[in-house]
């Protein structure tokens, strides 16, 4: 629950530096590499891989490669914030049925409960922002993210189960990200301007970027891989929708948007649905 809300940063963040000029390429990448400037050391300090652990961690980095230029590749082509969000958030519905099938997790009705609840909640919160239209391709890439977010979900248990440790995964799944997205670079000259890889920023630029991928990337892997320990897949994927109030909570108090009824009911709903997944003593 304190990752989702740190994620909350991620897609306001992507915006951000979309504005400021930065390509698709460059706000999928640059994150993660400022990510390993604290992680990879920690690791490799730490002998926290083994080889047995590397192809568990290339598929990870694959998805992870994936799901960032999704996510944001949908905003770069105009996708409003909410709308990417409320995409996004269709994973835990994915995580269910993932969880399922590759971990052998349960389906309980609490479960499916809880998933339904917290969608209706995410739909409640961003209705207001979905009025505009945007581009079907930028939809397409918007949808496509809830289902990579939900095998980084599903994956990133599985690193766990395996015996990873939570810097172990973090820093894995960094490294590998940041190594497909590298050798895909050639395969994206299509995309033009979106593939650049040309940053320029000023010192206190670069200091901002990494501070946010620190705040919304490093510390919350962390935790959420800590977490993960011990929290089946399907029910980290409905926690994780803490992230969208998170972020409209984080735009009441920074940028003066106004607490609307929605937000109340929509936030409300997450965490009722939170509620129905963690109550009682339910499945391991």
């Amino acid at each position: 629950a304190s990752a989702a809300v740190l994620y909350g940063l991620i897609l306001p963040s992507a915006q951000y530096f979309a504005d400021m000029g930065l390509s698709l390429y460059e706000i999928a990448l640059l994150p993660i590499l400022c990510n390993l400037v604290i992680l990879g050391p920690l690791a490799l300090r730490e002998g926290l891989w083994s080889r047995r652990h590397i192809p568990t961690l290339a598929v990870y980095g694959l998805i992870g490669a994936a799901l960032q230029l999704t996510q944001f590749g949908g905003i770069v082509m105009g996708l409003p914030i909410a709308a990417a969000a409320m995409l996004l958030s269709t994973q835990p519905l994915w995580s269910l049925l993932l969880g399922s099938l590759l971990l052998g997790e349960s389906i309980t009705g609490r479960k499916l409960m809880a998933c339904l609840v917290a969608f209706l909640g995410v739909a409640v919160l961003l209705a207001p922002s979905l009025a505009g239209g945007y581009r079907p391709a930028a939809a397409l890439l918007g949808g496509l993210s809830g289902l990579l977010l939900s095998l980084w979900v599903v994956w990133g248990r599985r690193c766990r189960v395996a015996g990873m440790t939570s810097v172990g995964t973090a820093a894995g799944l960094a490294t590998a990200s940041a190594v497909w997205l590298l050798a895909l670079l050639p395969l994206l000259g299509p995309l033009g301007g979106w593939a650049r890889l040309a940053p320029d920023l000023a010192p206190i630029q670069w200091g901002f970027l990494f501070l946010l991928a620190t705040v919304s990337g490093t510390v919350p892997h962390l935790l959420f891989y800590t977490g993960m320990e011990k929290t089946q897949a399907s029910r980290a994927g409905v926690i994780l929708l803490l992230e969208p109030l998170s972020a409209a909570l984080i735009g009441i108090w920074a940028f003066g948007q106004a607490l609307t009824p929605n937000i109340l009911a929509g936030g409300a709903l997450i965490l009722a649905s939170n509620y129905l997944l963690t109550r009682g003593s339910g499945d391991p």
